[in-house]
């Protein structure tokens, strides 16, 4: 299928409440873009077979901020929405400050971890799992998925389940998200089967094939 250009009015429409804009964003004080970025992200959203891809496999549609945002970023936005918002135990990891979003452009992510990684033990068993169009986004992308998507849409995407991110701390483990409480950025290092653990999915555009 060939890349369509599609307007954020239809974006809208393909997606509805799933996909939020950069206005959304600037309105409640999380995003502020200049006039460029404005133009660009209207310019460019995402392609029809994007959003169509993101409609039927339960991903919702966010612009990423106007600069690249670190994890702890991200929590200094927002830290109401985090369960420890000083003083964590990632605050001095690598990961935290130096894996980042996109500046500009969108984000598209699943609402859940994705389902058939549930249980596994290994992250490379999890990795297998994704679709060939999806890679795993790092622990600050989903750090403001998760935090947008609850102050956009009031709605707390992987409540009580973690899904993990290719961040990897200082020990080796790759780090997850999941909300019980606030936003939680946790270790898994995997060997051991968790129920309510499972990796979480990004779509990656540069991997859609065209026709």
């Amino acid at each position: 299928m060939g890349d369509v250009v599609v307007s954020l009015k239809t974006a809208k429409q393909i997606l509805g409440a799933d996909f939020l804009t950069p206005e959304e964003l600037s309105k409640r004080g999380i995003g502020k873009y200049t006039q460029d970025q404005y133009q660009s992200l209207a310019w460019y959203p995402p392609s029809e077979e994007a959003l169509v891809l993101c409609r039927d496999n339960g991903f919702a549609v966010v612009p990423n901020p106007p600069a690249p945002m670190s994890t702890l970023d991200v929590r200094g936005i927002e830290p109401r929405h985090f369960f420890t918002k000083t003083e964590a135990w990632y605050d001095g990891e690598r990961f935290a400050s130096e894996d980042k979003t996109g500046g500009g452009g969108w984000l598209m992510a699943k609402k859940e971890p994705v389902q058939s990684s549930m249980g596994l033990l290994h992250w490379d068993e999890m990795v297998l799992t994704l679709d060939p169009v999806e890679r795993p986004p790092s622990c600050a992308e989903m750090a403001w998925f998760v935090m947008v998507y609850h102050d956009l849409r009031g709605i707390v995407l992987f409540k009580d389940a973690h899904a993990r991110t290719s961040s990897v701390s200082s020990d080796g483990a790759h780090v997850g998200v999941g909300v019980s409480g606030g936003l939680k950025i946790g270790r898994h290092y995997g060997g051991f089967a968790r129920h309510d653990v499972g990796i979480a999915a990004a779509l990656d555009v540069s991997k859609l094939v065209a026709g």
